[in-house]
């Protein structure tokens, strides 16, 4: 048994697990679209991530391994405008503002 009775997350909240250590295994992760915040935490309780901005009303959480380094980025997508926004937990920006899509076009997930 990994993680029995987890509690991650609250009202509002988007569910967005992804392997934000690169151990190998899932963590739990949930994104405010209502403020932008990120949480991230391991199975076993360690937090990664606690209240990090990057987002913001309107914008799709689409986190993946975008840099290739086998640790999942914080992502989002602004659905209005087309426009990406992906970040490392240690905060490198990898894209801020990339425009690939457009009004009406959902990511991906």
């Amino acid at each position: 048994l990994i993680a029995w009775g987890l509690q991650w997350g609250g009202p509002g909240m988007e569910p967005v697990p992804g392997d934000y250590d690169g151990d190998g295994a899932w963590d739990a992760a949930v994104y405010s679209g209502a403020s932008g915040k990120w949480y991230v935490t391991r199975m076993n309780g360690t937090v990664l991530a606690w209240n990090v901005s990057w987002g913001g009303a309107g914008m799709a959480p689409v986190s993946g391994d975008y840099d290739g380094d086998g640790i999942w980025d914080l992502a989002c997508y602004d659905e209005s405008s087309g426009a990406w926004h992906v970040r490392t937990l240690a905060g490198a920006v990898l894209a801020d503002g990339v425009s690939w899509g457009g009004p009406g076009l959902e990511p991906v997930k």
